[in-house]
């Protein structure tokens, strides 16, 4: 269950293991919720729950305990739009979350939904409620061009042979090669 009206909570999940030894976590993106003030409209919000012996079966995400709670820091950010576990920066075994924030504005707010995501060590994760923010981040991906929504599909995997996954971000309203087909869509590689 959403913690709010309107939360969208659910539109993404993924599963993996953030913690060595324990049980998996559950990723929740919840794009439409409003932020730790419930005054930042469409900031967007996600979950990290973890498994332990099994959840119950009615998971309350506004009283459940969670392992992190990262919430989008502009209005219209729509973070937890996609989201995705896997290793990705230190090769320690565990699984990094990145984070899509297809509203996002770029790194100046001067490219409209231009979007973005987020990609935060596991190693490092707080285990609070945190305002995410591109400073915030360890690493942060940015659109292109205002439009593009950057962030709206994620994808993970080892491309290139080196032991740790390789991030593929969906701007599925992106111009195409050139910017000469209207929301053609992109794919990027990082």
């Amino acid at each position: 269950l959403g913690a709010e009206n309107g939360d969208e909570a659910g539109t993404a999940i993924a599963l993996g293991q953030v913690d060595l030894g324990g049980a998996p976590e559950l990723l929740i993106g919840a794009p439409g919720a409003d932020g730790a003030s419930k005054l930042v409209v469409d900031a967007g919000e996600a979950y990290l729950l973890q498994w332990g012996g099994g959840l119950p079966p009615t998971v309350d995400l506004g009283s459940f305990p969670f392992r992190a709670h990262l919430r989008g820091a502009r209005q219209s950010d729509r973070l937890g739009s996609a989201v995705l576990l896997a290793d990705m920066l230190d090769k320690d075994g565990r699984d990094d979350p990145l984070i899509g924030v297809p509203g996002a504005d770029g790194p100046l707010l001067d490219r409209g939904e231009a979007g973005g995501a987020y990609l935060l060590a596991a190693s490092t994760l707080p285990a609070f409620a945190l305002d995410l923010a591109p400073l915030v981040a360890d690493v942060t991906f940015y659109g292109a061009d205002a439009g593009d929504r950057l962030g709206s599909a994620l994808a993970a995997g080892d491309m290139d042979i080196d032991g740790t996954a390789d991030p593929v971000l969906g701007a599925w309203t992106a111009n195409g090669i050139g910017n000469l087909m209207a929301d053609a869509g992109d794919g990027h590689l990082a």
